[in-house]
């Protein structure tokens, strides 16, 4: 993300809800865990026509019941299944035919999207499941499910990219915004 060519803030979930900053985008890279407070919180913040929610792997699905793919589609506005393909399962995105490869490390469990409400932006290669999807909930916003790790900067800017947003400079590219300052490293 760092070499994407977007700027973006860094911080924590508590620091994003205490900011009264608006974002257009937001990205939750490992929202694994949250109790009732934060996800309602969460769901709050970013639940406003305009604001596009971006979801990694198994955003909200551990609870303190244990796992949960309900608590995923009550954090996302997403129905996402998961099953015990994950490891080697490559996720291709349909609108650049861009691929993450799934290599044996993976994690055994794979999060599927599994509503027909949802538009497929990439499918697991080795059964054709539906593993990325972006869903317009009732409230105006979007929810953006990737069911894995975007692993490179080009993947980063494919994606961003495709979602709206612009980017401040070439991918493989380092900008960093700090306010109104914009700076670029070389």
């Amino acid at each position: 993300l760092f070499r994407s060519g977007f700027t973006f803030d860094l911080m924590s979930d508590k620091d994003f809800l205490a900011s009264n900053k608006k974002y257009k985008t937001v990205i939750f890279v490992n929202a694994f865990t949250l109790n009732a407070a934060e996800r309602k919180a969460l769901k709050a913040k970013v639940r406003r026509k305009g604001t596009t929610a971006v979801y990694l792997f198994g955003a909200g699905y551990v609870t303190p019941e244990g796992f949960s793919t309900s608590a995923m589609e009550d954090l996302t506005g997403i129905r996402i299944l998961a099953d015990d393909k994950g490891r080697g399962s490559s996720l291709q995105f349909g609108f650049n035919k861009m691929s993450i490869p799934g290599p044996g490390t993976d994690a055994p469990e794979r999060f599927v999207v599994a509503d027909p409400a949802a538009k497929t932006l990439g499918i697991y290669l080795n059964d054709k499941k539906c593993g990325a999807a972006v869903k317009t909930l009732a409230d105006g916003s979007k929810a953006v499910f990737i069911g894995k790790y975007l692993r490179s900067e080009v993947q980063w800017y494919n994606l961003l990219r495709h979602l709206g947003n612009r980017n401040t400079c070439a991918p493989r590219n380092y900008a960093r915004r700090h306010g109104d300052l914009v700076m670029f490293h070389t």
